[in-house]
């Protein structure tokens, strides 16, 4: 097992995501089982992402060099982010 090395960010605004999907992308909130973190919630995000395309251009094209290989894709973010819209 390893440990997520420590960062100077406020950790209630780090959040981990899985990268899913090939046409449209789909964020899943990796939450933490421990309700003080802040963290524990499930959640599947279908983002507006505001790069030109960039993440799923280099996603795709690393599932394309991993193909029949077991790897998992992730997003971390630092940053806080706005509210988000549900739709």
């Amino acid at each position: 097992m390893t440990t997520a090395p420590h960062h100077a960010h406020d950790p209630k605004h780090i959040h981990r995501f899985a990268i899913l999907g090939r046409n449209k992308l789909f964020l899943h909130h990796l939450s933490l089982y421990d309700p003080a973190s802040g963290h524990q919630y499930q959640a599947v995000l279908a983002p507006d992402f505001k790069d030109n395309g960039e993440l799923r251009t280099q996603y795709l094209k690393s599932l394309n060099e991993n193909k029949g290989k077991r790897v998992f894709h992730t997003l971390l973010v630092t940053k806080h982010f706005e509210p988000f819209r549900v739709r």
